[in-house]
């Protein structure tokens, strides 16, 4: 129950109630479970308050200051929360779903199991929060900053993270299934075993990103820089990567079964024991790269630069590397059944 002088308090207006906190600052105010639905917010004091379990549901907190408040369990269903403080805020279990959260401040927040479904928070700063386990799906998040924030586990699907500024963020085991996260900037996140199918990443920078174990079924990464990243044992079956860099990269053990390599940089590559059966990998630069083991059963290579890449031991049956360099290529091993040679010739 809210203390009844600190309701009576803030339903006399925000102009009142501000006043009469910053003349009473030392005061720990207690609002707990408040109904305050609906109710014209702007610009207030709320910060530090307990508001655990109150209902602000459709409120207006344009600009409120909530920073350190106790705000866990509370519903903020369809508030409107633009430019809001809520930095070092807690919001565990909290209901925000549909609300509006442009440009607000939730930098080092806790939101850990709260239901942010289709909020707008586009703009909104989440540096450091703790999202774990959190739903934020169909929700707008374009050009958040989301820098070493935790979000293992959440649910993102359909969310909107395009343009998001995300360097080593936790996105560890989290559905982000069909999410659009174009020109998006996650350079040294981690998506171990994240769920990241019909995920758009076209144009996305995601240098020396941790995405061991995902699986990216049907994925655009097309002209996304992969630069040493790591895909170890990650699921590229079906996935766009057209003109994508991956120089350096390590995809040792991925599946990349009918894959669009066209015309990617892969440079160095590690391909060790991947599997790229019947994936195009038409004009794409393999310079030196590691394909000990690889199964290219039916790859399409054809004006693939294969110059002193390692071959040892990978199935080319039946893989079409007309115009090819293989100049300097390590052979060995290598099994190239009724495979279209670079000449034109169909090896036996």
């Amino acid at each position: 129950m809210p203390n009844s002088e600190h309701l009576e308090l803030l339903q006399q207006g925000v102009s009142t109630w501000n006043q009469w906190r910053s003349a009473n600052s030392r005061i720990q105010v207690d609002l707990t479970g408040a109904d305050l639905t609906s109710v014209d917010l702007l610009d207030a004091d709320l910060s530090a308050v307990n508001l655990r379990g109150a209902n602000l549901s459709m409120a207006n907190l344009i600009r409120a200051n909530l920073s350190g408040a106790n705000l866990i369990e509370a519903n903020f269903d369809e508030a409107n929360l633009s430019m809001a403080y809520l930095n070092c805020a807690y919001l565990n279990k909290a209901y925000l779903h549909g609300a509006n959260l442009t440009w607000a401040n939730l930098s080092q927040s806790c939101l850990i199991d709260t239901d942010a479904s289709e909020a707008n928070l586009s703009g909104a700063v989440l540096s450091g929060t703790d999202a774990y386990g959190s739903n934020f799906s169909g929700a707008n998040l374009s050009e958040a900053y989301l820098s070493v924030a935790d979000l293992g586990g959440a649910n993102l699907h359909g969310a909107n993270l395009s343009s998001v500024y995300a360097i080593a963020t936790n996105f560890e085991r989290a559905n982000l299934s069909n999410a659009n996260m174009s020109k998006a900037n996650c350079a040294k996140s981690k998506f171990g075993s994240a769920i990241l199918d019909r995920a758009n990443l076209s144009m996305s920078y995601l240098y020396a990103a941790d995405i061991r174990g995902a699986s990216l079924i049907e994925t655009d990464l097309s002209r996304a820089d992969l630069t040493k990243v790591s895909l170890i044992c990650a699921d590229l079956s079906d996935a766009h990567l057209i003109g994508t860099e991956l120089h350096g990269a390590n995809l040792s053990q991925a599946n990349l079964k009918h894959a669009d390599l066209r015309l990617s940089h892969l440079e160095a590559a590690n391909l060790y024991g991947a599997s790229l059966y019947s994936a195009d990998l038409s004009q794409a630069n393999l310079n030196a790269a590691y394909l000990n083991e690889a199964f290219l059963f039916g790859a399409i290579l054809k004006w693939t630069n294969l110059a002193d890449a390692d071959l040892s031991g990978a199935h080319l049956g039946g893989a079409n590397l007309f115009g090819a360099d293989v100049s300097g290529a390590k052979l060995l091993g290598v099994n190239l059944h009724e495979a279209t040679m670079p000449n034109g010739s169909i090896h036996d």
